[in-house]
Protein backbone atom coordinates (compact mmCIF):
# COMPACT_ATOMS: atom_id res chain seq x y z
CA UNK A 1 0.00 0.00 0.00
CA UNK A 2 1.22 3.39 0.49
CA UNK A 3 2.01 6.69 2.62
CA UNK A 4 -1.36 8.76 1.81
CA UNK A 5 0.02 12.04 3.63
CA UNK A 6 1.99 13.19 6.53
CA UNK A 7 0.35 16.70 8.02
CA UNK A 8 1.70 18.75 10.49
CA UNK A 9 -0.23 21.25 12.59
CA UNK A 10 2.40 24.08 13.63
CA UNK A 11 2.81 27.60 14.90
CA UNK A 12 5.53 29.45 16.51
CA UNK A 13 2.82 30.45 19.19
CA UNK A 14 1.68 28.30 21.89
CA UNK A 15 -2.65 28.53 22.66
CA UNK A 16 -3.60 28.90 19.45
CA UNK A 17 -5.28 25.71 19.30
CA UNK A 18 -3.45 22.92 17.43
CA UNK A 19 -3.68 20.18 19.29
CA UNK A 20 -7.95 20.97 19.62
CA UNK A 21 -7.97 20.91 15.73
CA UNK A 22 -5.40 17.80 15.25
CA UNK A 23 -7.78 15.93 17.25
CA UNK A 24 -11.26 16.40 15.97
CA UNK A 25 -9.44 16.30 12.48
CA UNK A 26 -7.75 13.00 13.09
CA UNK A 27 -10.47 11.30 15.01
CA UNK A 28 -12.96 12.26 11.47
CA UNK A 29 -10.70 11.09 9.40
CA UNK A 30 -10.02 7.50 10.74
CA UNK A 31 -13.92 7.61 11.60
CA UNK A 32 -14.54 8.06 7.65
CA UNK A 33 -11.31 5.91 6.32
CA UNK A 34 -11.97 2.56 8.40
CA UNK A 35 -9.96 0.76 5.71
CA UNK A 36 -6.51 3.09 6.20
CA UNK A 37 -4.57 3.47 9.80
CA UNK A 38 -4.07 6.42 10.72
CA UNK A 39 -1.52 7.80 13.09
CA UNK A 40 -0.67 10.91 15.52
CA UNK A 41 2.82 11.47 16.21
CA UNK A 42 2.90 13.61 19.76
CA UNK A 43 6.43 15.86 18.86
CA UNK A 44 5.14 18.33 22.10
CA UNK A 45 7.21 18.08 25.42
CA UNK A 46 4.17 17.57 27.82
CA UNK A 47 2.25 15.22 25.78
CA UNK A 48 -0.46 17.42 24.42
CA UNK A 49 -2.58 15.39 21.76
CA UNK A 50 -1.86 12.34 23.71
CA UNK A 51 -3.42 13.38 27.15
CA UNK A 52 -6.61 14.51 24.63
CA UNK A 53 -6.45 10.87 23.02
CA UNK A 54 -6.37 9.16 26.13
CA UNK A 55 -9.34 10.76 27.62
CA UNK A 56 -8.67 14.32 28.50
CA UNK A 57 -9.26 15.49 32.32
CA UNK A 58 -12.00 12.69 32.88
CA UNK A 59 -8.41 9.90 32.48
CA UNK A 60 -5.87 12.06 34.00
CA UNK A 61 -7.85 12.60 37.42
CA UNK A 62 -7.94 8.35 37.02
CA UNK A 63 -4.66 7.70 36.09
CA UNK A 64 -2.35 10.27 37.45
CA UNK A 65 0.40 8.73 35.71
CA UNK A 66 -1.20 6.94 32.80
CA UNK A 67 0.96 8.81 30.55
CA UNK A 68 4.08 8.12 32.17
CA UNK A 69 3.45 4.34 32.34
CA UNK A 70 2.49 4.67 28.37
CA UNK A 71 5.35 6.77 27.45
CA UNK A 72 8.12 3.61 28.85
CA UNK A 73 6.44 1.39 25.40
CA UNK A 74 5.01 4.28 23.02
CA UNK A 75 6.82 7.42 23.23
CA UNK A 76 7.75 9.19 19.79
CA UNK A 77 11.21 9.46 21.25
CA UNK A 78 11.71 5.74 21.35
CA UNK A 79 9.95 5.87 17.99
CA UNK A 80 12.76 8.67 16.86
CA UNK A 81 15.83 6.99 18.20
CA UNK A 82 15.21 3.60 16.54
CA UNK A 83 14.78 5.52 13.36
CA UNK A 84 17.93 7.20 14.21
CA UNK A 85 20.02 3.83 14.73
CA UNK A 86 23.24 4.08 12.74
CA UNK A 87 23.89 7.92 13.21
CA UNK A 88 25.49 9.36 16.75
CA UNK A 89 23.84 8.34 19.66
CA UNK A 90 21.55 11.06 21.01
CA UNK A 91 21.52 12.47 24.52
CA UNK A 92 18.84 13.34 26.67
CA UNK A 93 18.86 17.26 27.11
CA UNK A 94 19.22 18.24 30.73
CA UNK A 95 16.64 20.29 30.91
CA UNK A 96 13.56 19.37 28.62
CA UNK A 97 12.88 23.01 27.26
CA UNK A 98 16.26 23.50 26.47
CA UNK A 99 16.33 22.36 23.19
CA UNK A 100 18.21 22.66 19.90
CA UNK A 101 18.21 26.69 18.76
CA UNK A 102 20.17 26.30 15.59
CA UNK A 103 17.62 25.38 12.19
CA UNK A 104 19.69 22.70 11.07
CA UNK A 105 17.94 22.66 7.37
CA UNK A 106 19.51 25.70 6.48
CA UNK A 107 23.15 23.00 6.21
CA UNK A 108 23.36 20.45 3.45
CA UNK A 109 22.42 17.00 3.98
CA UNK A 110 25.25 14.61 4.80
CA UNK A 111 25.83 12.52 1.93
CA UNK A 112 24.31 9.09 2.03
CA UNK A 113 22.81 9.71 4.81
CA UNK A 114 19.13 8.81 3.35
CA UNK A 115 20.70 5.38 1.41
CA UNK A 116 21.37 4.52 5.07
CA UNK A 117 17.76 4.79 6.42
CA UNK A 118 17.03 1.59 8.72
CA UNK A 119 14.25 -0.19 8.08
CA UNK A 120 12.07 -0.46 11.10
CA UNK A 121 8.65 -1.51 12.53
CA UNK A 122 6.77 1.61 13.60
CA UNK A 123 3.80 -0.08 14.59
CA UNK A 124 6.02 -1.64 17.66
CA UNK A 125 6.08 1.74 18.80
CA UNK A 126 2.24 2.72 18.45
CA UNK A 127 -0.82 2.20 21.06
CA UNK A 128 -4.06 1.60 19.67
CA UNK A 129 -5.93 4.39 21.19
CA UNK A 130 -9.50 2.49 21.27
CA UNK A 131 -7.89 0.50 23.86
CA UNK A 132 -7.98 2.75 26.66
CA UNK A 133 -10.30 5.48 24.90
CA UNK A 134 -13.20 3.26 23.64
CA UNK A 135 -14.72 7.11 21.80
CA UNK A 136 -11.60 7.03 19.30
CA UNK A 137 -11.94 5.00 16.46
CA UNK A 138 -10.09 1.69 16.37
CA UNK A 139 -8.20 2.40 13.45
CA UNK A 140 -6.33 5.24 15.28
CA UNK A 141 -3.15 4.48 16.75
CA UNK A 142 -0.27 7.10 19.01
CA UNK A 143 3.04 7.46 19.52
CA UNK A 144 3.09 9.34 23.15
CA UNK A 145 4.85 12.57 24.24
CA UNK A 146 5.48 13.60 27.43
CA UNK A 147 5.54 11.36 30.44
CA UNK A 148 8.88 10.18 31.44
CA UNK A 149 10.91 10.18 28.42
CA UNK A 150 12.72 13.54 27.95
CA UNK A 151 12.93 15.09 24.08
CA UNK A 152 15.87 13.72 22.82
CA UNK A 153 18.58 15.93 21.11
CA UNK A 154 19.51 14.43 17.76
CA UNK A 155 22.69 15.05 15.36
CA UNK A 156 22.00 16.45 12.28
CA UNK A 157 22.57 14.12 10.20
CA UNK A 158 20.62 11.60 12.89
CA UNK A 159 17.78 13.63 11.99
CA UNK A 160 17.83 13.13 8.20
CA UNK A 161 18.29 9.68 8.41
CA UNK A 162 15.17 9.34 10.95
CA UNK A 163 12.83 11.48 8.30
CA UNK A 164 14.27 8.37 5.45
CA UNK A 165 13.23 5.74 7.34
CA UNK A 166 10.25 7.05 8.82
CA UNK A 167 8.92 7.69 4.96
CA UNK A 168 10.83 4.19 3.63
CA UNK A 169 9.05 1.84 6.53
CA UNK A 170 5.62 3.21 6.07
CA UNK A 171 6.05 3.14 2.19
CA UNK A 172 7.00 -0.22 2.61
CA UNK A 173 3.80 -0.89 4.57
CA UNK A 174 1.06 -3.21 3.63
CA UNK A 175 -1.11 -0.51 4.92
CA UNK A 176 -2.50 2.39 3.58
CA UNK A 177 -0.94 5.36 6.42
CA UNK A 178 -1.99 8.97 7.09
CA UNK A 179 -0.21 10.53 9.47
CA UNK A 180 -0.98 13.67 11.76
CA UNK A 181 1.78 15.52 14.01
CA UNK A 182 1.27 17.66 17.25
CA UNK A 183 3.89 20.20 17.56
CA UNK A 184 5.17 22.91 20.31
CA UNK A 185 4.36 26.43 20.33
CA UNK A 186 8.47 27.22 19.73
CA UNK A 187 10.06 30.44 19.30
CA UNK A 188 12.03 28.80 16.79
CA UNK A 189 11.60 24.96 15.20
CA UNK A 190 12.92 22.70 18.06
CA UNK A 191 14.90 19.86 17.29
CA UNK A 192 11.41 17.32 17.08
CA UNK A 193 9.36 20.56 15.08
CA UNK A 194 12.67 19.99 12.49
CA UNK A 195 11.77 16.59 11.87
CA UNK A 196 8.10 16.81 11.34
CA UNK A 197 8.31 19.32 9.06
CA UNK A 198 10.56 17.36 7.06
CA UNK A 199 8.65 14.49 7.25
CA UNK A 200 5.76 16.70 6.36
CA UNK A 201 3.26 16.98 3.04
CA UNK A 202 1.39 19.52 4.16
CA UNK A 203 1.77 22.17 6.97
CA UNK A 204 -2.02 23.52 8.93
CA UNK A 205 -1.11 26.72 10.63
CA UNK A 206 -4.12 27.61 13.20
CA UNK A 207 -3.71 31.29 14.76
CA UNK A 208 -6.39 33.31 16.57
CA UNK A 209 -7.90 36.20 14.48
CA UNK A 210 -5.87 38.89 16.17
CA UNK A 211 -2.89 41.38 15.08
CA UNK A 212 -0.53 39.72 17.47
CA UNK A 213 -0.92 36.33 15.79
CA UNK A 214 -0.38 37.69 13.09
CA UNK A 215 2.77 38.85 14.02
CA UNK A 216 3.96 35.99 15.04
CA UNK A 217 3.49 34.13 12.14
CA UNK A 218 5.20 36.18 10.30
CA UNK A 219 8.73 34.56 11.92
CA UNK A 220 7.47 31.28 11.10
CA UNK A 221 7.03 32.01 7.75
CA UNK A 222 10.41 33.22 7.04
CA UNK A 223 11.83 30.26 9.76
CA UNK A 224 9.83 27.69 7.25
CA UNK A 225 11.24 29.40 3.97
CA UNK A 226 14.87 28.44 4.81
CA UNK A 227 13.51 24.92 5.19
CA UNK A 228 12.58 24.69 1.56
CA UNK A 229 15.52 26.64 0.17
CA UNK A 230 17.51 24.09 1.71
CA UNK A 231 15.63 21.41 -0.65
CA UNK A 232 15.24 19.09 2.93
CA UNK A 233 11.79 18.74 3.13
CA UNK A 234 9.01 18.85 0.39
CA UNK A 235 6.23 20.25 2.92
CA UNK A 236 3.81 22.95 1.92
CA UNK A 237 1.60 25.35 3.61
CA UNK A 238 -1.59 24.19 3.27
CA UNK A 239 -3.39 27.45 4.47
CA UNK A 240 -4.24 29.17 7.78
CA UNK A 241 -7.18 28.07 10.13
CA UNK A 242 -8.47 31.21 11.75
CA UNK A 243 -8.97 29.40 15.16
CA UNK A 244 -12.06 30.07 17.69
CA UNK A 245 -13.85 32.46 15.72
CA UNK A 246 -17.11 33.92 17.08
CA UNK A 247 -20.10 33.02 14.56
CA UNK A 248 -22.96 34.98 13.80
CA UNK A 249 -25.22 32.81 11.99
CA UNK A 250 -24.85 29.20 10.20
CA UNK A 251 -24.60 30.28 6.79
CA UNK A 252 -21.82 30.78 4.27
CA UNK A 253 -19.59 33.59 3.96
CA UNK A 254 -18.12 33.43 0.60
CA UNK A 255 -15.47 33.00 -0.10
CA UNK A 256 -13.99 32.68 3.62
CA UNK A 257 -16.37 30.08 4.98
CA UNK A 258 -18.47 27.57 3.67
CA UNK A 259 -20.16 26.59 6.63
CA UNK A 260 -21.18 29.73 8.87
CA UNK A 261 -20.67 33.73 8.82
CA UNK A 262 -18.48 35.49 11.79
CA UNK A 263 -19.53 38.47 13.42
CA UNK A 264 -19.02 41.77 12.30
CA UNK A 265 -16.21 43.00 13.84
CA UNK A 266 -14.22 39.46 13.06
CA UNK A 267 -15.52 40.20 9.70
CA UNK A 268 -13.05 43.45 9.63
CA UNK A 269 -10.05 41.76 11.08
CA UNK A 270 -10.11 38.67 9.16
CA UNK A 271 -10.18 40.31 5.62
CA UNK A 272 -7.56 42.66 6.36
CA UNK A 273 -5.17 39.87 7.68
CA UNK A 274 -6.12 37.34 4.52
CA UNK A 275 -4.75 40.70 2.61
CA UNK A 276 -1.76 40.74 4.10
CA UNK A 277 -0.88 37.19 4.01
CA UNK A 278 -2.23 37.01 0.44
CA UNK A 279 0.87 39.32 -0.42
CA UNK A 280 3.18 37.34 1.73
CA UNK A 281 2.08 34.27 -0.20
CA UNK A 282 2.27 35.47 -3.85
CA UNK A 283 6.19 36.67 -2.74
CA UNK A 284 6.77 33.29 -1.48
CA UNK A 285 4.59 31.20 -3.82
CA UNK A 286 6.83 28.32 -3.25
CA UNK A 287 6.33 27.74 0.19
CA UNK A 288 2.43 27.53 -0.50
CA UNK A 289 0.49 24.38 -1.24
CA UNK A 290 -1.74 27.00 -3.72
CA UNK A 291 0.31 29.39 -5.00
CA UNK A 292 -0.47 32.72 -6.21
CA UNK A 293 -0.16 33.91 -9.97
CA UNK A 294 2.41 36.68 -9.54
CA UNK A 295 0.52 38.77 -12.33
CA UNK A 296 -2.54 39.67 -10.15
CA UNK A 297 -2.16 42.96 -8.26
CA UNK A 298 -5.16 44.10 -6.76
CA UNK A 299 -5.51 43.64 -2.82
CA UNK A 300 -9.23 42.47 -3.04
CA UNK A 301 -8.62 39.75 -5.94
CA UNK A 302 -5.59 38.19 -4.10
CA UNK A 303 -7.32 38.03 -0.96
CA UNK A 304 -10.38 36.56 -2.16
CA UNK A 305 -8.07 34.33 -3.88
CA UNK A 306 -6.09 33.68 -0.57
CA UNK A 307 -9.45 32.99 1.18
CA UNK A 308 -10.75 30.50 -1.33
CA UNK A 309 -7.60 28.10 -1.63
CA UNK A 310 -5.60 28.63 1.49
CA UNK A 311 -7.79 30.09 4.31
CA UNK A 312 -10.41 29.06 6.51
CA UNK A 313 -12.19 30.00 9.53
CA UNK A 314 -12.72 27.63 12.96
CA UNK A 315 -15.82 28.29 15.00
CA UNK A 316 -15.51 29.14 18.78
CA UNK A 317 -16.57 25.71 19.90
CA UNK A 318 -18.51 26.54 23.34
CA UNK A 319 -19.91 24.51 25.36
CA UNK A 320 -19.50 21.78 23.16
CA UNK A 321 -15.81 21.98 23.00
CA UNK A 322 -15.30 22.23 26.60
CA UNK A 323 -17.09 18.78 26.90
CA UNK A 324 -14.85 17.49 24.22
CA UNK A 325 -11.51 18.21 26.07
CA UNK A 326 -12.53 17.74 29.44
CA UNK A 327 -13.63 13.51 28.49
CA UNK A 328 -11.16 13.36 25.23
CA UNK A 329 -14.11 12.63 22.93
CA UNK A 330 -14.15 13.84 19.85
CA UNK A 331 -17.48 15.88 18.04
CA UNK A 332 -17.65 13.17 15.62
CA UNK A 333 -17.99 10.58 18.62
CA UNK A 334 -20.34 12.77 20.43
CA UNK A 335 -24.04 12.69 20.97
CA UNK A 336 -27.04 14.38 21.79
CA UNK A 337 -27.59 14.31 26.09
CA UNK A 338 -26.26 15.01 29.56
CA UNK A 339 -22.11 13.91 29.61
CA UNK A 340 -20.10 13.81 32.81
CA UNK A 341 -16.92 15.25 33.39
CA UNK A 342 -14.30 15.02 35.72
CA UNK A 343 -15.61 17.97 37.52
CA UNK A 344 -19.12 19.21 36.05
CA UNK A 345 -22.15 17.81 33.31
CA UNK A 346 -23.08 18.89 30.20
CA UNK A 347 -25.56 19.07 28.47
CA UNK A 348 -25.11 18.36 24.93
CA UNK A 349 -27.24 19.29 21.96
CA UNK A 350 -27.49 17.67 18.75
CA UNK A 351 -27.19 20.58 16.30
CA UNK A 352 -24.04 21.92 18.00
CA UNK A 353 -22.75 18.45 17.79
CA UNK A 354 -23.33 18.55 13.95
CA UNK A 355 -22.18 22.81 13.45
CA UNK A 356 -18.89 21.37 14.54
CA UNK A 357 -18.32 17.50 12.74
CA UNK A 358 -19.32 20.47 9.75
CA UNK A 359 -16.58 22.71 10.30
CA UNK A 360 -13.81 20.01 10.98
CA UNK A 361 -15.19 18.39 7.78
CA UNK A 362 -14.74 21.91 5.67
CA UNK A 363 -10.48 21.42 7.11
CA UNK A 364 -10.42 17.61 6.03
CA UNK A 365 -11.89 18.42 2.31
CA UNK A 366 -8.68 20.89 2.30
CA UNK A 367 -6.37 18.02 3.67
CA UNK A 368 -7.72 16.07 0.89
Amino acid sequence: MTLESVDVFANHKGGCGKTVLLFHTACQYAKQHPQERVFVMDMTVIGDISRLLLGGDVYESKNLNGLEELAEKYSTSILLEEAAQGAAKPSSSANSKKRESSFYLHSPPPKGSSANAGNIEPEKYMLQVSEINTYIPSNLFLTVGGGSKEQLVFEEDGKERIVASLKDSLHKDSISWKVFIDTDGDLTFSGYTQIALCFADKVVIPLMPSYIDFRRVSSFLEEFYGLQESRNGNAKILGIVWNNVDSQKNEPWKPFSNVFTPTNAVKSVIKDLNTHLAKVAQHFSQIFYHPLPDDTQEEDKLCEMFSQSSSLLMRNFGVTGMASTDCGIPFCSMTKGELIGSRMKYQLNEESIKNMCLNIQELLDKLS
